[in-house]
């Protein structure tokens, strides 16, 4: 799921300023589809907050991985 995610920074096209972030429709294709939603004007706008806890866990899972390599190498 995190994995078909890719981050990205892009410029506002109104207001110049720069971000980063998530592309909504690379989004609507995992199990977080329900975090998109369409404005007014039919821009897809993306919710993050609820992918914070599984990029959380996906971190903690990595650590644990790189943490038992280590004991196995060292």
């Amino acid at each position: 799921m995190v994995e078909n995610l890719r981050g990205v920074t892009f410029e506002f096209l109104d207001t110049k300023l720069l971000s980063a972030g998530l592309i909504a429709q690379d989004v609507q294709q995992t199990s977080f589809a329900d975090s998109v939603t369409l404005d007014s004007q039919g821009y897809c706008v993306l919710d993050t907050s609820q992918m914070m806890y599984a990029l959380i866990n996906a971190v903690k899972e990595l650590s644990a991985e790189v943490d038992a390599l280590k004991a196995k190498v060292g």
